[in-house]
C-alpha cells in the first residue's frame, strides 16, 4: 500500500531536455593543429559553438602548437599527423623487407587497439603485400576515431606510431637532422619577413572598414590582430600545410623542389607577387586566380594558395576572409592616402568589401547626407509633387503596391516604392515634365551642396513618355551624380570592389556610370533594391554596391 502522500501527491515530471547538451571542444586533446582547426569549422557550421567561441578556440590552438625548432626532434616528424607517419611506415616497409616484420607488428597493434573503441577485428600479416591494407585500415580507424571526437585515443595511436618510425628511421635521420633543421629556420626567417606587412595591410583595410562605418552602421569593422599573432598564424598554418604536401611527394628532390618554391614564395611576398595595380589595371577577376600569372602558377595549381588563404586565423576583431588574406599576403604593400583611401604607389584607389554582394559598400562622399538628414527635403518634394497632381500625401505613404499595401514614402527602393509611385503617376495622369522635376526635387534633398558648385540631377531619362517612372533610370541618375560629387571632392576615380569569401573583385570608374550599370545588368556587380533610404538614421543615401 502506497503512504498518503504518494497516493495524494499530483505527481509533476521534470521536462525532458529539448535536446542534448553540445559539450564544448577541448584544445588539449586535439592530437595536431590541422585536426583542431577542421574540427572547430566543423562544430561552428554546425552551430555548435559561436563564432566569438570559434575564435577563442583558435587562439588557444594557435599558443598550444606553437613550439620552437628543437634539432633532436625535427619539426617534419613531430607535426606529422598519425595517418601521414603509418604512411611513412608503410614506405619504408616496402623499399626495405628487412623492417617489414617490425612495422607490420606495430600495425598489428595499432588496429587491436582501434578494435578496443570501434569493434572491428584486425588481422595480424606480416609481408609487404597485406602492409598496405593495414595502412588502409588503420587510415580509416583513425578518421572514424577524430569523427567521433576521440582525440585522446588517436593521440595515443600518434605517440604510438612515431616511436615506432623513429627506431626504424634512427641511422637515416641523424644524418638529415642539421639540414632539414636549417630549412626549418630559413622557413621561418621568410615568414617573418611577411608578417610585418601583412600586418600593415591589414590595418589600412582596417581604416577602410572604420570609413565604410561612418556610412553604413551595419558594417563589422575587422582589426589586425598584430605581427606577432600574425606570425604565429602564419607559421602555424604554413608548416601545418606543408606537413600535409609532404605526404603527397614520394620522392625526397620533389618535395625539396617544393619546398624551395615555398621559401622562394614567401621572400617574394614581401615586396607582393601581385601589384595592386596590376588587379585595378584588369578590372575584374580573382586575387586567387591571379597567382597563376605569376612564377608560383604551381601553388595555386595544386590548391596549396587556396589552402593557405582558406585556414588563416580569425584570431581578433573579426573574420578575415581569403579576399583581405590575399591582398594581404599576395599583393604588393599599401599605404594610407590624404582621406582614408588606400594608395598602391602614386595611385590612389578606394576599397569597398562585402560578402554580399546585394549589400556592398556605399559611395562615401562628404557631399551625401546621412538618413534622416534629407527626410524634411524629400517630404516637401513628395507633398508639393502630390499638390501639383491634385492628391493629398498623409506624411507617410506614396500609395499602395501591386499587392496592394500601403508604401512608406521615404524608403525609395526600385520594388515598392516604384510600383505605388507609378500607380498614383498613373491615377493622377500627372504629366512628364512634373514628375521630372519631382524626382530631381527629391533626389536633390539628400545632397549636402558643396561650396565648390553643385552638379544638377537630371532624371528625363529616367521617365517614360507616359510619366512613369523607370527604376533602373532612376538608379543610374542618382548614381552619376554622387559618383561625379565622389570624383571631384575625394578625388577618387577607381574604386576596387572585393568580396572578401571569394577572392573575387571588379574595379569601378567613378566617372563612367555606364560601366557600372552594365556590370549590375549583367550580374558582375550587385546592389540591394534600396536606393535612397531618407528613413534610416545611420547609413549614407547611397545605393550600395558589391561582387558577386
Amino acid at each position: 500500500m502506497k503512504p498518503w502522500f504518494e497516493r495524494e501527491a499530483k505527481i509533476i515530471k521534470f521536462p525532458a531536455p529539448e535536446k542534448n547538451v553540445v559539450q564544448m571542444p577541448n584544445v588539449a586533446s586535439y592530437p595536431d593543429f590541422m585536426t583542431g582547426v577542421s574540427d572547430l569549422k566543423a562544430r561552428m557550421g554546425k552551430g555548435e559553438i559561436s563564432q566569438a567561441s570559434h575564435d577563442k578556440l583558435y587562439t588557444d590552438l594557435i599558443h598550444r602548437f606553437m613550439r620552437k625548432e628543437d634539432v633532436e626532434s625535427p619539426w617534419f616528424l613531430r607535426e606529422n599527423t598519425a595517418e601521414q607517419t603509418v604512411d611513412q611506415l608503410e614506405k619504408i616497409a616496402q623499399q626495405d623487407p628487412k623492417k617489414a616484420g617490425l612495422i607490420s607488428k606495430a600495425f598489428d597493434k595499432m588496429l587491436q587497439f582501434t578494435n578496443k573503441v570501434l569493434g572491428q577485428k584486425p588481422q595480424q600479416t606480416e609481408n609487404t603485400a597485406q602492409l598496405a591494407q593495414q595502412e588502409i585500415a588503420i587510415q580509416n580507424d583513425i578518421a572514424e576515431l577524430k569523427k567521433l571526437g576521440k582525440f585522446a585515443e588517436v593521440k595515443k595511436l600518434e605517440d604510438f606510431v612515431k616511436k615506432i618510425y623513429a627506431t626504424v628511421t634512427a641511422k637515416v635521420q641523424a644524418a638529415g637532422f642539421q639540414k632539414r633543421a636549417g630549412l626549418r629556420i630559413e622557413l621561418q626567417k621568410a615568414i617573418d619577413l611577411i608578417a610585418g606587412k601583412v600586418n600593415g595591410t591589414l590595418e589600412q583595410l582596417e581604416q577602410q572598414y572604420k570609413k565604410q562605418k561612418e556610412d553604413d552602421l551595419n558594417v563589422v569593422i575587422k582589426t589586425s590582430p598584430g605581427d606577432e599573432k600574425i606570425r604565429s598564424a602564419i607559421s602555424i598554418v604554413l608548416v601545418g600545410l606543408i606537413t600535409t604536401y609532404k605526404a603527397k611527394y614520394t620522392d625526397e628532390k620533389e618535395f625539396n623542389q617544393f619546398e624551395k618554391l615555398i621559401f622562394n614564395f614567401l621572400n617574394a611576398s614581401k615586396k607582393g607577387i601581385i601589384p595592386l595595380g596590376s588587379l585595378v589595371d584588369a578590372g575584374s577577376g580573382n586575387i586567387k586566380d591571379a597567382v597563376l600569372k605569376t612564377k608560383f602558377k604551381k601553388l595555386s595549381t595544386i590548391g596549396f594558395i587556396d589552402d593557405l588563404l582558406d585556414q588563416m586565423p580569425a584570431q581578433t576583431g573579426g573574420a578575415w576572409g581569403p579576399g583581405e588574406l590575399g591582398l594581404a599576403i599576395l599583393g604588393s604593400p599599401v599605404s594610407k592616402g590624404d582621406k582614408g583611401d588606400i594608395m598602391v604607389g602614386n595611385r590612389k584607389i578606394e576599397i569597398k568589401a562585402s560578402n554580399k554582394a546585394t549589400s556592398g559598400g556605399r559611395v562615401n562622399t562628404s557631399a551625401v547626407k546621412t538618413g534622416k538628414a534629407g527626410q524634411d527635403g524629400a517630404a516637401k518634394a513628395i507633398s508639393g509633387f502630390f499638390s501639383k497632381i491634385k492628391q493629398k500625401f498623409n506624411g507617410k505613404t506614396i500609395g499602395v503596391s501591386d499587392a496592394g499595401k500601403p508604401v512608406n514614402a521615404y524608403n525609395v527602393n526600385s520594388l515598392s516604392w516604384m510600383q505605388a509611385v507609378n500607380r498614383t503617376i498613373t491615377q493622377a495622369k500627372a504629366k512628364r515634365k512634373d514628375v521630372i522635376q519631382f524626382l530631381n526635387e527629391l533626389a536633390t534633398a539628400a545632397i549636402n551642396v558643396p561650396a565648390g558648385g553643385e552638379i544638377k540631377f537630371n532624371f528625363s531619362g529616367a521617365v517614360a513618355e507616359d510619366g512613369t517612372v523607370i527604376p533602373n533610370g532612376f538608379r543610374k541618375e542618382y548614381l552619376r551624380v554622387i559618383l561625379s560629387y565622389y570624383n571631384k571632392i575625394e578625388g577618387v576615380n577607381d574604386i576596387l570592389i572585393i568580396n572578401p569569401g571569394n577572392g573575387n573583385f571588379n574595379v569601378v570608374d567613378a566617372t563612367d556610370v555606364d560601366s557600372i550599370m552594365q556590370k549590375l545588368k549583367d550580374k558582375t556587380l550587385g546592389t540591394g533594391t534600396t536606393i535612397i533610404n531618407f528613413g534610416d538614421s545611420q547609413a549614407k543615401l547611397s545605393p550600395q554596391l558589391g561582387v558577386y
